[in-house]
């Protein structure tokens, strides 16, 4: 964005009493501006302005200001949010902009704040709630959330029914002892633990959760479809990513050794992973001072012969 399109401080945007004009590109970036129609005017020959320019360079002051913002929205794709406490209001003529970015900027994407999309070409007002723009989906009303943080919260302890499926953790994965397509606890517990995850892209900044993976064919011409989905705690919400190839190489990073699954089917057929499991460590069994605590009978016999 060039220097000279720089406004004021964005977070001081979504704080100020006075409303706040802004232009919003398509990919969602924006750029505070005083007055959007001396702006327009001023910076009509700049590349961003180019498809309007011939327009604003017949207008001046004189110009009614609609006819000025109407022209720059319709040739040049932007969007004008104007920024006021608890509401903002999006002018465009029919392309809307990404406006998950601007909400998260400035921290606007969230309960109580109401949208305005005022849609320039036909004068509809539509009036959505904020969070409708968050990024992720809302599962079904019924889904554990409490249950699902409450293990988070002990990932790092063991509990005696750690083996036990997850509910909502469907998989193309599968452990021994455990139904078909079902996660045990103690798989979702070592991910949590291990696994680098990001923090909620909704302003939440909290750490997002490892709810399910999954490997599958995605349709019998378009190939397989990785995806790693994870959840909020905060704001509830699920968002899936989408990784390339296999995912075993990540369950070997994220998961420990004694929770690897067993088994895959992602509609090839089924794959026994037990060949792929990584080979333990080699244990010292010659270092005298050093032996390990858990020595097992067989380990014991090889150091006496």
């Amino acid at each position: 964005m060039p220097p000279s399109f720089r406004g004021p401080n964005r977070e001081a945007i979504g704080m100020s009493e006075r409303p706040r004009p802004l232009f919003v590109l398509p990919s969602g970036n924006s750029f505070a501006v005083e007055d959007p129609v001396a702006f327009c005017l001023e910076n009509a020959r700049h590349p961003l302005l180019y498809p309007a320019r011939e327009r604003l360079l017949l207008s001046d002051a004189h110009t009614d200001p609609d006819r000025v913002l109407n022209v720059v929205l319709h040739r040049c794709g932007l969007n004008l949010a104007v920024v006021s406490p608890g509401r903002v209001a999006v002018h465009h003529w029919t392309q809307l902009a990404d406006l998950r970015r601007l909400l998260k900027e400035h921290r606007l994407a969230g309960p109580g704040v109401q949208v305005a999309l005022v849609r320039r070409k036909s004068g509809l007002i539509t009036l959505l709630p904020a969070e409708e723009f968050l990024v992720g989906v809302r599962p079904a009303p019924a889904f554990p959330w409490d249950a699902y943080r409450e293990r988070w919260e002990r990932r790092h302890d063991r509990d005696p029914d750690d083996g036990a499926p997850a509910p909502c953790s469907g998989s193309s994965y599968s452990w021994e002892g455990i139904a078909e397509g079902r996660t045990p606890w103690a798989a979702l517990k070592s991910v949590w633990r291990r696994d680098r995850a990001p923090d909620c892209p909704n302003n939440c900044d909290v750490p997002l959760a490892v709810l399910r993976f999954d490997w599958r064919r995605s349709g019998w011409l378009s190939g397989t479809r990785a995806v790693v989905a994870r959840c909020c705690f905060v704001c509830r919400r699920v968002a899936e990513e989408e990784r390339r190839g296999d995912l075993w190489p990540w369950l070997v990073e994220v998961l420990d050794a004694d929770v690897l699954p067993c088994r895959h089917d992602g509609g090839f057929g089924v794959t026994d992973l037990r060949p792929c499991w990584p080979s333990p460590p080699t244990r010292n069994l010659y270092d005298l001072d050093n032996l390990p605590r858990d020595l097992t009978l067989d380990e014991l016999v090889r150091i006496l012969m």
